[in-house]
């Protein structure tokens, strides 16, 4: 019987890694328990219902008093997957075992056409017909021994091949690339538009999507609290805003990962900017400093979480970084609301996707980002308005919109801000 088990078993083992995508596993343990032929472990995380299986020819008076050994393997195996759901399938080919259930563990006698449990049948069709008897059994298990070979040779080429394409994505910083693209391919246009129409980098700003109160409250133009984030006018202004996002993007995404550090960046942008909405008049602000500075924000969360605020030389070095963000935030010409907008949201979203954050902190954050939010956004209806007119300005944009033969949104442009300013 143990020599068809052990075929069984090999041919159950195949049937799982070929068919169904498991992974044989070796389990290391300190209990003292006789060594078995037949002991095989399979995992397959992608498998919602059974994502560890354990193989063996144990009868239920042995699965009994292994039980301690399978639930700290069973532990040890789920904290490497890091799989909390999902039932454990215990198969046994032994006469004197049988199907029950106990706790998370479906246990089920199998035998070549024999009647499996319905459940098992769901997620397993073909289970009681992969198994089945042979002439020569040590030729077919040496076989099956060949076939799995080769299976685990073609898997780890497939693995290899598949680190070799993430590590070149890796290589990529999105969050900065993709800011760096876009925000360059604007400063080309701004440059090249206003050479082309002989007017001001400022209306060419504007004209590409700069942050201009008087446009947001009078024509709704609420995209620009987005796209000022990547509209800038001069070269060394954007040159050190991409160094800038660079230095912090990289480590941001190590412990964020890339789409949620683009997150970050893209909330603390318009958030920044809302921020300049509500505490400033009438003006015009361009640049990537609201989103950078919430980077920034993400990055004390995870310097708080990982400790690093006990080292003194740490401490010291990013108290100073923060001094000298502050004081170049109070200098003339630069938006204090911005910067400090984008911070905030930083910290907020940060305690939220924090990998190593305890789940209260994440429902608490969130809790408080939708209050901040919400406020904020009752606060930016109230304070639409302003007094600061640069009827100049406008005149020049409408005069451009013409001269690119946008009629219709020149008319609309210069009728809409004179109705405003009327007070009509």
């Amino acid at each position: 019987m143990n020599s068809k088990a052990s075929l069984w078993a090999l041919q159950l083992v195949k049937y799982f890694i070929v068919s169904k995508d498991y992974l044989q596993v070796s389990i290391v343990s300190n209990f003292k328990i006789e060594k078995k032929e037949i002991d095989y472990w399979l995992i397959n995380e992608q498998n919602q219902s059974f994502p560890i299986i354990h193989i063996s020819n144990d009868s239920d008076k042995e699965r009994t008093g292994k039980y301690p050994f399978i639930i700290a393997t069973i532990n040890k195996i789920r904290s490497l997957i890091k799989s909390e759901t999902g039932l454990i399938l215990d198969i046994s080919f032994n006469e004197d075992s049988s199907n029950y259930f106990l706790t998370d563990i479906q246990y089920i006698k199998l035998q070549p056409n024999t009647d499996v449990m319905q459940p098992i049948l769901e997620s397993f069709p073909e289970i009681a017909t992969v198994i089945y008897d042979v002439d020569n059994i040590e030729t077919e298990k040496r076989r099956i021994e060949t076939d799995l070979a080769i299976k685990s040779m073609q898997s780890v080429k497939k693995a290899k091949s598949e680190r070799k394409k993430l590590n070149l994505k890796e290589g990529f910083c999105l969050s900065f690339l993709l800011p760096a693209v876009v925000s360059v391919v604007i400063f080309i246009a701004i440059q090249i538009f206003a050479s082309a129409y002989k007017t001001s980098l400022l209306n060419s700003a504007i004209i590409f999507g700069a942050y201009y109160k008087a446009y947001i409250t009078i024509l709704h133009q609420i995209y620009r609290f987005l796209t000022a984030g990547f509209v800038h006018t001069s070269f060394l202004h954007l040159l050190f805003n991409l160094m800038a996002l660079f230095d912090m993007a990289i480590v941001a995404e190590k412990y964020y990962g890339k789409n949620i550090t683009l997150l970050i960046l893209t909330v603390s942008i318009v958030m920044g900017n809302v921020c300049i909405f509500i505490g400033n008049g009438n003006i015009i602000a361009v640049g990537l400093s609201g989103g950078i500075f919430g980077i920034f924000g993400a990055l004390v969360v995870m310097f708080a979480l990982k400790g690093y605020f006990k080292i003194p030389a740490f401490r010291k070095q990013i108290s100073r970084t923060i001094y000298m963000n502050v004081i170049i935030s109070l200098m003339p010409g630069i938006s204090l609301l911005g910067h400090l907008g984008g911070f905030v949201t930083g910290i907020m979203l940060g305690m939220i996707f924090a990998t190593n954050s305890s789940k209260s902190l994440r429902i608490n954050s969130l809790i408080c980002s939708i209050i901040l939010t919400v406020v904020l956004g009752y606060m930016s209806f109230t304070y639409k308005d302003f007094n600061e007119f640069y009827d100049g300005t406008d005149y020049e944009i409408n005069q451009l919109y013409k001269k690119m033969n946008l009629d219709n949104i020149a008319k609309k442009y210069i009728t809409e801000t004179q109705k405003y300013y009327k007070g009509e």
